[in-house]
Formats: structure tokens, C-alpha cells, sequence
């Protein structure tokens, strides 16, 4: 699905689980290439959220897959989790050139949702109508929250 989107020319950037089989993975990202679209490598946690040194390596492995942008989404078990993320986020950002978008999912995660910039993730995600993913938040009040911080960062 993912290489006919791009052949398709209508999609800017592809979304790609970059935990599949390697050999694979690496062939629809060349595809997804040729076709002049850029790769979103990422990594979903539905259950835990990685160890910092874990998450480095993933995002590691993102980039030798070839991936354009750097993404890692988890779930947090406890508030710990989310800095754990925060941490491997602000670290990543100094060790590539990639961009890099992280996330923490369920209402404990919303908060990486808001600040993650601070610390580098260089996408959020909100909802139009229904969430497509725990703890993601109504655009009106995720851009209310987002213009409160950005002013206060003058």
C-alpha cells in the first residue's frame, strides 16, 4: 500500500513501520524514493515505553534503514516513561541531522504532545473529529495550549 501511495505522486511524505522484516523495508523505502516522496521511518510502542539507551538505537536503526524523518511513538506506564522519551528525544536531535517526531501516547503521554518541540520532536499530532491514537488532543485546544507556550517562549 505504502509504495502504490507513493506512485500515486499525490503524497508528499510515507509513513513507514520501520520494524519489519529488514530486507523488505529497505526495498520499499528505495521505492518510495524513486517516487520523490520522503520517509517517515517509525517505530510504534502500544504496550511500554523503551529504555532511553533503546530508544537512541532505534533511532538508530530508522536512520541506517534510510529514512528521512526519525519518529517513535510509545506508552507510557508512569510519568517517568514520558521523560524517559523527552530525554531520548532532546539527545537524538544532537546526534543526527534528521528531523525527529516523538510521541507519547494516553492522556499521561499528552504532555509530550504540547512540549515535545522544546526538547526537539519536530511534529505533533492532533485530532480533526475522532483521535486516531490514545491521548491525542482536539486541534482547537492543542493550538490554544501550543500559542499559550510559544508566547511564553518569547
Amino acid at each position: 500500500i505504502n509504495a502504490s501511495v507513493a506512485e500515486t505522486g499525490l503524497a508528499d511524505a510515507v509513513d513507514v513501520e520501520i520494524f519489519r522484516e529488514k530486507g523488505a523495508v529497505q526495498k520499499l523505502i528505495r521505492k518510495i524514493h524513486q517516487n520523490g516522496c520522503v520517509v517517515v521511518g517509525s517505530n510504534h510502542h502500544f504496550t511500554k515505553t523503551p529504555a532511553k539507551e533503546e530508544l537512541l538505537a532505534i533511532f538508530d536503526r530508522i536512520d541506517e534503514a534510510g529514512a528521512d524523518i526519525l519518529k517513535i511513538a510509545v506508552m507510557p506506564e508512569k510519568q517517568e516513561d514520558v521523560l524517559t522519551l523527552l530525554a531520548a528525544t532532546h539527545e537524538e536531535t544532537k546526534r543526527t541531522t534528521h528531523p525527529v517526531i516523538t510521541m507519547a501516547m494516553s492522556g499521561m503521554g499528552a504532555v509530550s504532545r504540547i512540549s515535545g518541540e522544546i526538547f526537539g520532536s519536530s511534529v505533533t499530532f492532533a485530532s480533526v473529529e475522532e483521535c486516531s491514537a490514545p491521548g491525542q488532543l482536539p486541534i482547537g485546544d492543542l493550538k490554544q495550549m501550543l500559542g499559550v507556550l510559544h508566547r511564553s517562549m518569547r
